[in-house]
């Protein structure tokens, strides 16, 4: 395929300025926690998959000869190891080996790369976001799988018959379709932690109001429940001061998608939820939390608060990840006695809704492509369809039967040694096997139900049944000039938005006395035209389904 020479420019860009999102750092919930693309179901990779057998059925055979496959992927945990064992125990069925192109002492994702992408021949596979497979295979980088999949990936087939509004978001500016998605049954970004312990010892019950959660840490905070005569207990807190800000602000019911103050509306707009009323209501109450102490007073500043916190015995509710948050009961357990902390179901809103606004973008997905190098495009296909077969999500969800479960009355069971290992999470038990990556292929329920104690699992399913879930915000296609205008918008208004809100909670300036000012500010800084190009995008968007 004749490579268009405007991906030569693309690399300079990327190498100089990293704009695509492929070359940005991992966000803090990396790994598995992070959100995924479509609803739970009950995971499919239970007893139905049959036993793990050695010698490769012929359904799930990619090539009928043994084919070696190149692959670049670089995931938090590092790059692709070739002597992973869920990889080589794919071998065996599909009788496909991938090889790494990535030096497993390269520790910066975005320089390997752009490093990668800029040498030919590309790796037949190529792994990372939406956005940056899309950008290059625009390029020309990568084949289009359309006929691919209808020819040889029936599973694939399948998944995207039962979820037809997936199809749409695969597709790219050009209407075709470059990558195959990682799914997450789990999609859970982020969700309310509160130590249940402090709770039966103030003699209430758990928040489900606004109200009933400043109550609560309130009360919490005057009782000295660590008992250590100081009024140290830090009311909220998340892994980053803004995110602590954004999870408060929805439930004042500030609107937004995947975490951005941007939303659809309802009548079909993008629009900013800066201009909103409750964005100001919103900043005013938390203020008021801040001033009165309910908020970490070192929001912005603090080094680790998840670890200092909890470890301190001193933090009372905290916003975070799921999977890693929901282990600290084990790992402080000896430490500090009767240590509860507990997943809490988001209170609702002032408005009465459970809402989240947490799950990501579509383009922040982590996927895969065939690269327009690549000479066995069949073989590739039917290897990318393994992984959405009920064996292949058995094997990335679960591991290798023996080694990481056993099959316990005909289902899945993480062993002792991984799923309790005194030395390591079952995520990073996962991780040193090559289980649970995020290929293009599944990380089902079954993975969650062994990385989370069980009544963690219990809560979780409870708040993926009782939260609404705001959709991911729309992949737009911007043109080559709208990308240019809007990172310098963008860039500029994000700026300025971050240093008023920090102002705002702190108490450095009144939010009453210079709101109009900041909606001033913002419109001289170019939002409305920013809002007018993500319209136009949204249009073209729309246009192309």
């Amino acid at each position: 395929m004749k490579i268009k020479k405007g991906w030569q420019m693309l690399m300079v860009s990327c190498l100089l300025a990293g704009v695509l999102a492929g070359c940005q750092s991992q966000t803090e919930n990396g790994g598995s926690e992070a959100a995924g693309t479509t609803p739970p179901t009950e995971s499919t990779a239970t007893s139905s998959a049959g036993s793990s057998e050695t010698k490769a059925e012929e359904s799930l055979l990619a090539s009928k000869e043994p084919l070696e496959l190149s692959i670049y992927y670089h995931y938090y945990n590092g790059p692709f190891k070739d002597d992973w064992q869920v990889y080589q125990k794919a071998a065996e069925f599909t009788n496909v080996t991938l090889k790494g192109v990535v030096a497993q002492a390269q520790s910066d994702r975005s320089i390997s790369f752009n490093t990668t992408m800029a040498v030919r021949p590309l790796p037949d596979i190529v792994a990372n976001k939406v956005n940056a497979i899309n950008e290059f295979a625009l390029m020309g980088a990568f084949q289009p799988l359309e006929e691919l999949i209808e020819q040889y990936a029936p599973n694939i087939r399948k998944y995207l018959e039962e979820n037809p509004e997936e199809k749409d978001k695969w597709r790219a500016s050009d209407g075709k379709i470059y990558f195959i998605p990682n799914v997450q049954e789990q999609y859970v970004n982020s969700t309310w932690f509160i130590r249940q312990d402090w709770l039966e010892m103030a003699n209430l019950e758990a928040p489900q109001t606004v109200d009933e959660f400043y109550n609560a840490i309130k009360t919490i905070q005057n009782m000295d429940p660590n008992g250590n005569g100081q009024k140290d207990e830090v009311g909220i807190f998340a892994r980053s001061g803004m995110n602590t800000v954004r999870a408060l602000l929805t439930l004042f019911g500030v609107k937004g998608q995947s975490n951005y103050y941007y939303y659809v509306d309802a009548d079909d707009t993008i629009k900013s939820s800066f201009y909103d009323p409750e964005f100001k209501t919103g900043m005013s109450e938390l203020a008021k939390w801040y001033k009165e102490g309910l908020i970490d007073q070192e929001l912005f500043t603090r080094t680790n608060p998840r670890e200092t916190l909890l470890g301190n015995n001193q933090g009372i509710a905290i916003w975070d990840a799921p999977g890693s948050t929901s282990t600290f009961n084990r790992r402080l357990e000896s430490q500090i006695p009767g240590f509860n902390l507990q997943m809490l179901t988001h209170p609702k809103d002032v408005n009465g809704n459970r809402v989240d606004l947490t799950r990501s973008s579509f383009t922040n997905t982590e996927v895969w492509g065939m690269s327009s190098d690549n000479e066995h495009p069949e073989e590739t296909m039917k290897y990318f369809d393994f992984w959405y077969s009920e064996q292949g999500k058995l094997l990335n969800s679960m591991g290798v039967e023996g080694l990481s479960y056993d099959l316990v009355d005909g289902k899945p069971t993480f062993k002792d040694s991984f799923a309790n290992n005194p030395e390591k999470a079952l995520n990073e038990m996962m991780d040193s096997i090559g289980g649970a990556q995020q290929i293009g292929g599944f990380v089902t329920m079954d993975y969650w139900k062994g990385l989370l104690e069980p009544n963690a699992y219990d809560k979780l399913q409870r708040v993926m049944e009782e939260v609404s879930y705001a959709d991911g915000f729309p992949q737009l296609p911007f043109n080559d000039d709208e990308v240019g205008r809007n990172r310098e918008l963008y860039s500029a208004i994000q700026t300025y938005v971050s240093e008023k809100m920090t102002k705002w909670v702190l108490g450095a300036e009144e939010v009453e006395g210079s709101y109009d000012q900041f909606v001033k500010e913002l419109k001289s800084l170019g939002l409305d035209e920013m809002m007018d190009i993500y319209n136009t995008a949204y249009a073209r968007l729309k246009a192309a389904k």
